[in-house]
């Protein structure tokens, strides 16, 4: 790391870019179709499918979920969100994957159906159906095989499974436009898909790993001043457990004083969270070097 020394102050936010995550193309979000990426630095080279290396910094989103196994997926899931229907949902990941080999067709010009007929789980949109059709078995399995909703799931589904016709419709309508209703659509388990997506924007960036970093190398030590500050923002359980224990490390060295709360640090006034809602699981903590 080439940080500066002697200096006055550090700030470290945890947040992330919101051109990133509007942008379809990174794979950060489940309200447009685009690939499952989620790589920060998408210019980096993929990993070799057939030699899987859970190190690689490179790895998109779609190589986590289509080499590996159940228990490994439903552990993430678990660490990094909280998830409570991992296991299930897991599961579900890998029965889809497992039941959707590569389809081999040769003269689709459209983008979006290559995406859809192609094997395993390739999409964003893809990944929001798996997830939802994993909670709705859970939460509503009457309603799931039998209800009146379950037309429209079924029709919705059929997006990622081979078209009835040559011409690539679904039920009457264009992939395009039944793609585009689904995306537009409310989704059934918003906080599950959430969680799930964070989850592997984690794993696939190792944010965690680079925020110990920090700590791990001592940085503040190295580089602060006497009276310097160095003062993160978290946005979620995984980080801000790891700041304020990170934080409580360089308070008991004696080197430093807490210069917030212990346990909740400081959180957004009600009238930033209105202006801005990305804020409101924000917590910011802060230490001052005192020798």
């Amino acid at each position: 790391y080439s940080f500066p020394t002697k200096v006055d102050g550090i700030l470290i936010d945890c947040g992330l870019n919101s051109d990133q995550i509007d942008n379809p193309t990174r794979g950060f979000t489940f309200r447009k179709n685009g690939p499952l990426d989620m790589r920060f630095d998408h210019t980096t080279e993929s990993i070799d499918h057939t030699t899987f290396q859970h190190e690689t910094d490179s790895t998109p989103a779609r190589d986590i979920l289509n080499l590996r196994p159940a228990s490994e997926l439903a552990d993430l899931f678990r660490k990094y969100s909280d998830e409570p229907h991992a296991d299930e949902i897991a599961a579900n990941i890998i029965q889809w994957r497992e039941s959707s080999p590569p389809l081999k067709r040769k003269h689709n010009k459209k983008k979006a159906y290559d995406d859809i007929i192609h094997g395993g789980i390739r999409t964003t949109l893809e990944l929001r159906f798996v997830i939802e059709e994993a909670v709705e078995k859970v939460t509503n399995p009457l309603l799931h095989v039998e209800g009146k909703n379950r037309y429209r799931w079924n029709r919705f589904r059929q997006l990622w499974r081979k078209p009835n016709n040559a011409k690539g419709k679904v039920k009457g309508k264009s992939i395009a436009k039944t793609l585009k209703k689904y995306s537009e659509s409310k989704s059934r388990h918003p906080n599950n898909v959430t969680r799930i997506f964070q989850a592997l924007r984690i794993e696939v960036n190792r944010e965690l790993e680079h925020i110990q970093s920090v700590f791990r190398n001592k940085i503040p030590s190295r580089c602060l001043e006497v009276g310097g500050r160095l003062v993160m923002i978290a946005f979620q359980p995984g980080e801000d457990e790891m700041v304020k224990s990170g934080m409580g490390d360089l308070v008991a060295s004696g080197e430093f004083k807490l210069l917030t709360p212990d346990e909740e640090g400081l959180r957004p006034a009600v009238e930033e969270v209105e202006e801005n809602e990305q804020s409101r699981t924000a917590r910011l903590h802060a230490v001052e070097r005192i020798k």
